[in-house]
């Protein structure tokens, strides 16, 4: 008997296979393309101006919430859905977890891309297709940050964007931070500047802006008059390590 190969010329499912991995093949190279797009810009500042910058920046701060309540904050950096967070605020991933944004669409987080344990640093991605607003920033290089210069934090609460203003105390050091993720335990981040930022408990994955309107980093814990962030450098060597892993194809 003449198998199904020899009358058709391929196997069974062949075709819908082919179909499958050319969409899979597609949605990796706009993968690529989205994240690339974001590293040029951080590394021209002078492609988008500081007012633009920090416009683009408080539009694309998500809300993270559980249960409809509060947890956290992330920031986008792709049209496409791709966005940066606190490890202790995605880890672990609970289905009820959604990303707001700025005009009150929730979306649920489909996947968690990278965790770096060490910097309390998270890249993920939620169901997002094409929000208008676009997502280039200017980022400010961590060894080119100037203590004692003022800066701004931007989280959103309940749909509403909160400021929060301090300076910058002390560069990077190796320093104990109390996370309230999977673990409830006291680590050392390395790579973490420290503030003079009155944060509060919740504000962890907010945008932390210089005044030029230019990102230097994540909030991932703090207390009364003081914070830390981790840096602009950790977020580009995070994002530039995942996108070399997509080009290798080492991604499921």
């Amino acid at each position: 008997m003449m198998s199904l190969t020899g009358i058709f010329g391929m196997e069974p499912g062949a075709s819908s296979r082919s179909s499958l991995d050319s969409a899979g093949a597609d949605r990796t190279a706009e993968d690529i393309v989205a994240l690339e797009e974001f590293l040029s810009y951080a590394k021209n500042p002078l492609s988008r101006s500081s007012t633009a910058s920090r416009h683009s920046i408080k539009k694309n701060v998500l809300e993270l919430t559980r249960w409809g309540s509060h947890h956290g904050n992330g920031l986008l950096i792709t049209t496409n859905g791709y966005f940066l967070t606190c490890v202790h605020c995605v880890d672990p991933m609970p289905s009820w977890l959604r990303a707001v944004d700025y005009k009150g669409g929730k979306h649920k987080i489909v996947k968690i891309c990278s965790l770096v344990m060490e910097d309390d640093l998270a890249l993920a991605k939620i169901d997002l297709e094409g929000l208008a607003f676009g997502c280039r920033y200017r980022v400010q290089e961590s060894e080119t940050q100037s203590l004692g210069k003022s800066i701004e934090m931007y989280a959103r609460w309940n749909k509403d964007l909160k400021l929060r203003e301090g300076i910058l105390k002390s560069p990077s050091s190796p320093r104990p931070v109390f996370a309230t993720g999977s673990s409830n335990m006291i680590h050392y981040y390395f790579d973490h500047a420290s503030a003079r930022l009155e944060v509060i408990g919740g504000d962890s994955g907010g945008a932390v802006l210089n005044r030029q309107g230019e990102l230097l980093g994540l909030v991932c814990s703090g207390a009364r008059f003081s914070s830390s962030y981790v840096e602009s450098d950790n977020i580009m060597r995070m994002v530039k390590s995942y996108v070399s892993k997509l080009k290798r194809g080492g991604l499921e």
